[in-house]
Parts: C-alpha cells; structure tokens; sequence
C-alpha cells in the first residue's frame, strides 16, 4: 500500500491551480462531492484491471454490464482520507442530484467534485465527453461557489467546458491501491504535486490528427473482429502526439509535459555539448520558492529538415527551498535521426539543430542552435 500511495502521490498531474485554492487550507469546510469518493476510487478495465483487496468498493452486478464487464472501484475512499487528516469539516453530497449538491455547495469554503470514465483496452471511447451529465454537475457547483476543484479519475484526456469557472483541477488517473490516501495529502498539500501528463490534452477531438475512430461503436470482442472497419492509417508519419500540435501550430488544452506544483523552480545556463556522434545539454535548476519540491526540466529539439520538436532528454530533480543544481543531460541519438527503413538504420541529418530547455512540449523556453554533421547508427 505505501508503494501504490507513492506512486499516485508522484504520478497525478495538477493541471490549474487559479489563485492558490491548493492545497486546501487548514479549518476550510469542503464539500466532496460525486465519483464515489466516499466509497473508493476507480482502476482501469481490461489487462489494467486486478480485483479489489476486500471485493468491488462500488458493488455491481455483472450480469448489469455486457463484455468488459463492470467498473472496479478500490477501498481508499479520498471523503474519508480527507476527514482523516483532521484539518477542517469535511462533507460528502453523491452528486446524483445536482439541485441538493449545488444547495449544499454555497454553504462551502471549497468545493471538490470527482469525475470518473472508466476505459478498458480494445475499446475506444467514443468521444471526449465525461459520461452520465458531470459537466452538468460540475458547472453547477462552480455557479454555486466560486471555489471548485476538479478531481479527475480517468485514463485518457476528456472535454472541460467548465475549465474558466473552476480554480483547480487535478489528473489522478486511475489512483489505485490507496489512492484515495494519496489524493487526500495532495489536496492537503501533505504531498507535493510533482507529476507530468505523458500525453497531449487537447482542446476538442477536432485538434487530433485523426478525430474519427473506425469501428467506435464496437461493443463485443466479436464485433471489433469481425463487423467493423478496423483499418487506419497514419499517415502523419512520426509526427505524432505532441509532435503533431507543434508541426500544426496548434494550441491544447494543455500540452504533453505539463505539470504545476506548489513550489517554483527556474531553469537556466543552458549549454550545448557535442561530441563524435553524441549531444548533451547542461544546464541549471534553481527552487525559487520556500517549499522542497520536483523539478521536470526537459529538453526538446527540432531537426534540420523541419517537423515538430522532439523530447530528446529530461530530469526528475528534487530540490530544498532556494536550492539550486547543475546537471547535464545525453540526448538521446535516436531523437537527432530519421528511419531509413530501406537501409535498415537511422540517419542523423547535418545541418542546424535547435535545441530547448522548456518545461512543456510546446514552452519555447531557453534556446540553442548547434551545427552537426551527418552519421548513421544501426537500428
């Protein structure tokens, strides 16, 4: 359990955090409400699923659910770890009803609302939307009280319409084991927010480089094999992901690498250093706040010959408050090549490089440009 705590309290992504409503203040009376955080929280279906220690924190009847079955909710409910804390009133509303949940949420200091979309493998989603009218709800609530965060249990990117109303919101993914712990000291601000999104949020489905799925609609293990159009092709090449919005200049919701914390950090020196077939980058971080925190310094390139910018090296830093370190990071060779599939190997283009010190994929940051020839590396 400690291991699964460490994990989330690493991996889950702050993504706003307008006018500092985290961590939540000592003595505030918060409002929970929805996603059934009194209960647990959800894990992810197919090969990501494992049984709940203790049986389904949610009980459903599988009968209810065709193939994958139904979701699994694990027993570390993030409501009762919040009251755990002993740090001020906490209360839970289900949300099921969005008049008695919005009445109750004018009598908070704070609102946190949970949103869950259960995802398994083999079977896409077929929008961005957050299912069963938790947009409703969670605008309701930030029409309500003007301090609403949103706590995000999903495994993909999903639609915020209501981004501009709320002052926080947090990506837990599927939290696991002890999730609900994790969470709470996150809230709290006992744990330090030090993750990164491993993938691009965008805006609306209409930014992606292929925004209608085949076989969406698909339902059953039969139908994906047998009654749907299963073939897609990328034809985008390898400017995928957070490669595709920065070769289209487009702007998501938020991009690949992104992550707030509540320390601050400055990234700075930035120096370029090549070798026979090699690049690393040196470069200085500084903690400019008064907390220990996570730093995520990453560096991007942009080859030659065009195409959008490339993570070719970064560093997980922990730093005490005004504490700075000196690091130097190997770019990886791969990142500076192209794929000569009729060759069998990779080619790094001469030419002009550019590389970034950011801390997102799309932050310009600090940047340099070196000249380097042409070489080869076997695949």
């Amino acid at each position: 359990m400690a291991v699964a705590q460490k994990d989330e309290e690493e991996g889950a992504v702050l993504l706003r955090n307008v006018h500092n409503i985290l961590p939540l203040r000592r003595d505030m009376h918060v409002l929970v409400v929805g996603g059934h955080a009194d209960a647990g929280v959800l894990s992810g279906g197919g090969s990501a699923q494992v049984p709940a220690i203790g049986g389904n924190a949610v009980p459903m009847n599988d009968a209810n659910f065709p193939w994958p079955g139904a979701p699994v909710y694990f027993r570390s409910s993030p409501f009762k770890a919040m009251q755990a804390l002993g740090l001020g009133s906490v209360t839970y509303e289900s949300g099921t009803d969005i008049p008695r949940a919005s009445n109750a949420a004018r009598y908070a200091d704070a609102v946190v609302v949970f949103a869950t979309k259960w995802s398994v493998e083999s079977i896409d989603s077929s929008d961005m939307a957050l299912p069963e009218r938790q947009n409703d709800l969670i605008a309701a609530l930030a029409r309500a009280n003007h301090h609403v965060v949103v706590v995000l249990e999903t495994g993909n990117p999903v639609d915020m319409p209501w981004i501009n109303d709320v002052e926080g919101v947090m990506e837990a993914w599927y939290p696991g084991a002890a999730g609900g712990h994790a969470i709470a000291r996150l809230l709290y601000g006992r744990a330090n927010p030090s993750g990164h999104l491993p993938m691009t949020f965008p805006r609306s489905a209409t930014q992606l480089a292929h925004p209608d799925i085949a076989g969406v609609d698909a339902r059953t293990a039969f139908d994906v094999q047998f009654h749907t159009d299963q073939e897609l092709f990328y034809d985008e090449g390898s400017e995928v992901g957070y490669r595709w919005f920065d070769s289209q200049r487009q702007t998501p919701l938020f991009p690949f690498g992104f992550g707030l914390s509540y320390s601050q950090f400055r990234l700075s020196t930035l120096q370029l250093h090549p070798g026979p077939k090699t690049l690393s980058a040196s470069f200085t971080v500084t903690n400019t706040s008064q907390r220990e925190g996570v730093a995520v310094p990453q560096i991007y390139v942009t080859l030659p010959d065009g195409g959008g910018r490339r993570l070719a090296g970064w560093q997980r830093i922990i730093l005490a408050p005004g504490k700075s370190k000196a690091t130097t990071v190997a770019l990886d060779p791969c990142i500076l090549a192209h794929f000569d599939a009729a060759h069998d190997c990779w080619r790094v283009p001469a030419g002009d490089f550019r590389v970034r010190l950011a801390e997102t994929a799309l932050d310009d940051g600090a940047a340099r440009v070196v000249t380097l020839p042409s070489w080869i590396m076997a695949p």
